[in-house]
Protein backbone atom coordinates (compact mmCIF):
# COMPACT_ATOMS: atom_id res chain seq x y z
CA UNK A 1 0.00 0.00 0.00
CA UNK A 2 1.89 3.03 -1.23
CA UNK A 3 -0.53 5.77 -2.33
CA UNK A 4 -2.50 7.49 0.41
CA UNK A 5 -4.76 10.54 0.45
CA UNK A 6 -5.42 12.29 3.76
CA UNK A 7 -8.47 14.55 4.00
CA UNK A 8 -7.89 17.03 6.80
CA UNK A 9 -10.80 18.45 8.79
CA UNK A 10 -11.62 21.69 10.53
CA UNK A 11 -9.17 20.87 13.30
CA UNK A 12 -5.45 20.64 12.59
CA UNK A 13 -4.15 17.11 13.08
CA UNK A 14 -1.07 16.74 15.30
CA UNK A 15 2.15 17.14 13.32
CA UNK A 16 3.17 13.56 14.04
CA UNK A 17 0.28 12.24 11.94
CA UNK A 18 0.61 13.99 8.59
CA UNK A 19 4.23 15.10 8.69
CA UNK A 20 5.61 11.86 10.08
CA UNK A 21 3.94 9.90 7.30
CA UNK A 22 5.39 12.27 4.71
CA UNK A 23 8.89 12.54 6.16
CA UNK A 24 9.45 9.10 7.68
CA UNK A 25 7.80 6.67 5.26
CA UNK A 26 7.93 5.84 1.57
CA UNK A 27 4.20 6.36 1.05
CA UNK A 28 3.07 8.68 -1.72
CA UNK A 29 0.97 11.12 0.34
CA UNK A 30 -1.59 13.63 -0.94
CA UNK A 31 -3.08 16.11 1.54
CA UNK A 32 -6.52 17.60 0.90
CA UNK A 33 -8.53 20.15 2.85
CA UNK A 34 -12.31 20.23 3.49
CA UNK A 35 -12.74 22.48 0.44
CA UNK A 36 -11.34 19.72 -1.78
CA UNK A 37 -13.78 16.94 -0.86
CA UNK A 38 -15.07 16.85 -4.46
CA UNK A 39 -11.64 15.66 -5.61
CA UNK A 40 -12.28 12.32 -3.93
CA UNK A 41 -15.06 11.61 -6.41
CA UNK A 42 -12.83 12.01 -9.44
CA UNK A 43 -11.81 8.94 -11.42
CA UNK A 44 -8.13 9.67 -10.73
CA UNK A 45 -8.57 8.87 -7.04
CA UNK A 46 -10.39 5.59 -7.61
CA UNK A 47 -7.63 4.51 -9.98
CA UNK A 48 -4.54 5.75 -8.14
CA UNK A 49 -5.32 5.50 -4.43
CA UNK A 50 -4.75 2.57 -2.12
CA UNK A 51 -6.05 4.22 1.05
CA UNK A 52 -8.03 7.35 1.92
CA UNK A 53 -7.76 8.60 5.51
CA UNK A 54 -10.50 11.00 6.55
CA UNK A 55 -10.51 13.34 9.51
CA UNK A 56 -14.13 13.04 10.68
CA UNK A 57 -14.29 16.81 11.29
CA UNK A 58 -14.04 17.33 7.51
CA UNK A 59 -17.87 17.28 7.14
CA UNK A 60 -17.72 14.60 4.45
CA UNK A 61 -20.71 12.31 3.90
CA UNK A 62 -19.04 9.02 4.79
CA UNK A 63 -21.89 6.81 3.66
CA UNK A 64 -21.85 8.44 0.23
CA UNK A 65 -18.07 8.10 -0.08
CA UNK A 66 -18.07 4.45 1.02
CA UNK A 67 -20.77 3.67 -1.55
CA UNK A 68 -18.76 5.47 -4.24
CA UNK A 69 -15.66 3.35 -3.54
CA UNK A 70 -17.48 0.10 -2.80
CA UNK A 71 -16.48 -1.50 -6.10
CA UNK A 72 -12.88 -0.32 -6.06
CA UNK A 73 -9.68 -1.49 -4.39
CA UNK A 74 -9.48 1.70 -2.33
CA UNK A 75 -9.59 1.27 1.45
CA UNK A 76 -11.25 3.86 3.71
CA UNK A 77 -9.99 4.87 7.15
CA UNK A 78 -11.09 7.56 9.61
CA UNK A 79 -9.02 9.67 11.99
CA UNK A 80 -10.63 10.36 15.36
CA UNK A 81 -9.52 12.59 18.23
CA UNK A 82 -10.52 12.33 21.89
CA UNK A 83 -13.07 15.11 21.36
CA UNK A 84 -14.80 13.18 18.58
CA UNK A 85 -14.96 9.75 20.24
CA UNK A 86 -18.72 10.11 20.87
CA UNK A 87 -19.14 9.53 17.13
CA UNK A 88 -17.14 6.29 17.15
CA UNK A 89 -20.04 3.93 17.86
CA UNK A 90 -22.11 5.10 14.84
CA UNK A 91 -19.00 4.95 12.64
CA UNK A 92 -18.45 1.29 13.52
CA UNK A 93 -21.70 0.47 11.72
CA UNK A 94 -20.20 1.65 8.45
CA UNK A 95 -17.97 -0.40 6.16
CA UNK A 96 -14.74 1.34 7.20
CA UNK A 97 -11.37 -0.39 7.02
CA UNK A 98 -9.48 1.49 9.73
CA UNK A 99 -10.07 3.65 12.81
CA UNK A 100 -7.00 5.75 13.60
CA UNK A 101 -6.37 7.97 16.62
CA UNK A 102 -5.17 11.51 15.90
CA UNK A 103 -2.28 11.22 18.38
CA UNK A 104 -0.76 8.03 16.97
CA UNK A 105 2.97 7.94 16.32
CA UNK A 106 4.32 7.00 12.92
CA UNK A 107 5.08 3.37 13.83
CA UNK A 108 1.50 2.83 15.01
CA UNK A 109 0.14 4.43 11.85
CA UNK A 110 2.29 2.20 9.64
CA UNK A 111 1.25 -0.91 11.62
CA UNK A 112 -2.40 0.03 11.16
CA UNK A 113 -1.96 0.57 7.44
CA UNK A 114 -0.17 -2.78 7.13
CA UNK A 115 -3.10 -4.57 8.81
CA UNK A 116 -5.57 -2.91 6.45
CA UNK A 117 -3.42 -3.96 3.49
CA UNK A 118 -3.64 -7.56 4.72
CA UNK A 119 -7.43 -7.39 4.74
CA UNK A 120 -8.05 -6.72 8.42
CA UNK A 121 -10.10 -3.93 10.00
CA UNK A 122 -7.81 -1.82 12.17
CA UNK A 123 -8.97 -0.14 15.41
CA UNK A 124 -6.40 1.75 17.48
CA UNK A 125 -6.20 0.37 21.07
CA UNK A 126 -6.96 3.79 22.58
CA UNK A 127 -10.20 3.90 20.63
CA UNK A 128 -11.29 0.46 21.88
CA UNK A 129 -11.03 1.73 25.46
CA UNK A 130 -13.04 4.83 24.59
CA UNK A 131 -15.56 2.74 22.67
CA UNK A 132 -16.12 0.55 25.72
CA UNK A 133 -16.69 3.62 27.90
CA UNK A 134 -19.08 5.05 25.32
CA UNK A 135 -20.90 1.72 25.11
CA UNK A 136 -21.45 1.67 28.87
CA UNK A 137 -22.75 5.23 28.76
CA UNK A 138 -25.09 4.45 25.86
CA UNK A 139 -26.27 1.16 27.41
CA UNK A 140 -27.42 2.90 30.57
CA UNK A 141 -29.54 5.19 28.40
CA UNK A 142 -30.67 2.89 25.63
CA UNK A 143 -32.05 0.19 27.92
CA UNK A 144 -34.76 2.66 29.03
CA UNK A 145 -35.80 3.50 25.49
CA UNK A 146 -38.97 1.92 24.05
CA UNK A 147 -38.02 -0.74 21.55
CA UNK A 148 -38.96 0.03 17.98
CA UNK A 149 -40.01 3.65 18.57
CA UNK A 150 -37.07 5.10 16.63
CA UNK A 151 -34.30 3.64 14.51
CA UNK A 152 -30.73 3.72 15.93
CA UNK A 153 -29.86 6.61 13.62
CA UNK A 154 -32.97 8.53 14.70
CA UNK A 155 -31.94 8.14 18.35
CA UNK A 156 -28.58 9.65 17.43
CA UNK A 157 -30.33 12.56 15.69
CA UNK A 158 -32.61 13.07 18.70
CA UNK A 159 -29.56 13.19 20.97
CA UNK A 160 -28.04 15.84 18.71
CA UNK A 161 -31.28 17.82 18.72
CA UNK A 162 -31.26 17.78 22.52
CA UNK A 163 -27.88 19.53 22.43
CA UNK A 164 -29.39 22.37 20.40
CA UNK A 165 -27.42 21.50 17.29
CA UNK A 166 -28.48 22.73 13.86
CA UNK A 167 -28.97 20.36 10.93
CA UNK A 168 -25.58 21.37 9.56
CA UNK A 169 -23.81 20.50 12.80
CA UNK A 170 -25.75 17.24 13.15
CA UNK A 171 -24.74 16.31 9.61
CA UNK A 172 -21.09 16.96 10.43
CA UNK A 173 -21.20 15.10 13.75
CA UNK A 174 -22.91 12.02 12.31
CA UNK A 175 -21.08 12.11 8.96
CA UNK A 176 -24.28 12.25 6.93
CA UNK A 177 -25.74 14.81 4.51
CA UNK A 178 -27.97 17.75 5.46
CA UNK A 179 -30.79 16.21 3.43
CA UNK A 180 -30.51 12.96 5.38
CA UNK A 181 -30.62 14.89 8.66
CA UNK A 182 -33.78 16.71 7.56
CA UNK A 183 -35.44 13.40 6.72
CA UNK A 184 -34.49 11.94 10.10
CA UNK A 185 -35.71 15.03 11.99
CA UNK A 186 -39.06 14.89 10.17
CA UNK A 187 -39.38 11.20 11.02
CA UNK A 188 -38.49 11.77 14.68
CA UNK A 189 -41.08 14.53 15.07
CA UNK A 190 -43.74 12.38 13.43
CA UNK A 191 -43.00 9.31 15.55
CA UNK A 192 -42.94 11.30 18.78
CA UNK A 193 -46.12 13.14 17.72
CA UNK A 194 -44.64 16.58 18.34
CA UNK A 195 -44.57 19.71 16.23
CA UNK A 196 -41.03 20.92 16.75
CA UNK A 197 -37.52 20.03 17.92
CA UNK A 198 -37.93 21.58 21.37
CA UNK A 199 -40.91 19.38 22.17
CA UNK A 200 -39.09 16.34 20.83
CA UNK A 201 -36.28 17.04 23.29
CA UNK A 202 -38.75 17.55 26.16
CA UNK A 203 -40.48 14.24 25.45
CA UNK A 204 -37.14 12.44 25.41
CA UNK A 205 -35.89 14.05 28.62
CA UNK A 206 -39.15 13.54 30.52
CA UNK A 207 -39.11 9.84 29.61
CA UNK A 208 -35.47 9.40 30.55
CA UNK A 209 -34.37 8.54 27.02
CA UNK A 210 -31.52 11.07 26.98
Amino acid sequence: MSTITILNGKKILPNNFNHSLINKTNYNITLLGPANISFLYKEKYTADNDLILLDITSNIDLEKLITFYSNSKVKIGVIISDDEVVHLAPLLRLDIDGYFHADMDVNEIVSGIDLIEKGYTYVHPELTIMLHQEYLRLYNTIRHRPEGLLTPREWHVLAEISKGHSNEIIAANLSISDKTVKNHVTSVLRKLNVKDRTNAMLVAVKNGWL
